[in-house]
């Protein structure tokens, strides 16, 4: 876990944290802090951030990040009202505390579906592996129907039995088990 703090100078707002965290759990402590945003990678957090420079426009790395956080030459991007809804329905999915709240969730998540990033994509595989609310009904039509594009896009990085759980529950039976 990473943790950078951005005083905004430049238009005089209050200062700006970026937890910088894979554990969507732990940072979801922080999601209600309009002050924190949260980041999985330096592409995240590049995505929340605009590098003021009077230099010809580079494309933004992770060393460029570090070099304009040290120099101040950074302004943050405030998150619009769909990467908001976005950001509450994916706590709202990852907490799911009922077959039907899923159902529901789903339903919602299924019209923003075009508005997710990769980090966003990669929280709903890990909320459907995690929490037994969506895991026990993967195979409902409505739920693997929204989880089995990602679930394709994203398998590479789940381990062996979270794979073999997936295909299992999800009852995937042209999966091969690893």
């Amino acid at each position: 876990m990473c943790y950078l703090e951005i005083e905004n100078n430049y238009l005089k707002l209050p200062t700006k944290y970026f937890i910088l965290s894979q554990d969507g759990r732990f940072c979801e402590f922080f999601r209600s802090d309009n002050n924190v945003i949260i980041a999985s990678t330096y592409d995240d957090i590049l995505s929340h951030v605009k590098i003021v420079s009077t230099k010809s426009e580079k494309e933004p790395t992770e060393e460029r990040l570090v070099s304009a956080i040290e120099k101040g030459n950074i302004t943050i991007k405030e998150p619009t009202e769909l990467e908001l809804k976005i950001r509450d329905l994916l706590t709202t999915f990852r907490y799911s505390g009922s077959f039907y709240g899923t159902h529901q969730t789903i339903k919602e998540l299924k019209t923003v579906k075009n508005g997710f990033s990769v980090n966003d994509e990669i929280d709903i595989l890990n909320s459907a592996i995690t929490n037994s609310q969506i895991y026990w009904i993967l195979s409902d039509a409505d739920v693997i129907e929204f989880l089995l594009p990602i679930f394709n896009k994203y398998k590479a990085i789940l381990s062996k039995e979270q794979y073999n759980d997936f295909i299992r529950m999800a009852e995937l039976k042209d999966y091969k088990p690893m």
